[in-house]
């Protein structure tokens, strides 16, 4: 099985159970709420108005195969677009979702196998950026690598997005582990970035990223 969450189920009364509690009410992710025939209407229409966007194609697959969330509300014009970008990665992450670990554990969504164009993130985020009212797009998605590996290619796209609007929430997730590149980012435009951080202790920290 994949690396997704997972619970026990039992039937009781007439229903179905699980011993768990919704701890986050946010409801960009709830899939009860997305609307499945829209998204696959909206990825048709997405490639026609972008032919040669090899992203916009893979964000088809991310939402439409993998049941990636972010990738499903990129194509119901909504919340945060996903803007994966690297194939490659400097940390070893245990349980990482997008490299396959062994036989019996595939990847839960196998990374993207090229680097975008700066015109091709452009497009794919200035057209969310335009479509949806507080819009949010962020480099830096479980189907990808470290994007800092490919820092040259983001700053170039935050220059192209940066030139047509102010508008919108360019965000960054990262391990942050090339501070020059996290500068030469925020020169261009880079408005937040979330690190990886999962502990500030060198032992714990190598368990999990090495």
């Amino acid at each position: 099985l994949p690396l997704f969450s997972y619970s026990a189920v039992c039937w009781h009364k007439g229903g179905f159970y699980v011993p768990a509690v919704r701890v986050d009410r946010e409801r960009r992710q709830d899939l009860r709420l997305m609307n499945f025939a829209l998204i696959g209407k909206n990825a048709k229409r997405f490639k026609k108005l972008y032919p040669e966007n090899r992203l916009v194609r893979h964000l088809e697959t991310c939402a439409c195969v993998y049941g990636c969330p972010a990738g499903r509300n990129y194509f119901l014009q909504r919340y945060e677009a996903p803007l994966p970008t690297s194939s490659h990665c400097n940390s070893g992450c245990f349980g990482c979702i997008s490299v396959k670990h062994s036989k019996s554990c595939p990847e839960t969504q196998p990374r993207i196998k090229f680097t975008p164009t700066p015109r091709e993130i452009a497009e794919v985020a200035l057209h969310h950026i335009h479509a949806v009212g507080n819009p949010v797009v962020s480099f830096g998605q479980g189907c990808e690598g470290e994007p800092l590996m490919v820092w040259r290619v983001l700053e170039s796209a935050i220059k192209l997005i940066r030139r047509q609007t102010r508008k919108g929430v360019i965000n960054l997730n990262t391990n942050a582990s090339l501070p020059e590149a996290v500068k030469k980012l925020r020169e261009a435009g880079l408005d937040s970035m979330s690190v990886s951080l999962n502990s500030a202790r060198e032992r714990y920290y190598n368990r999990y990223y090495l």
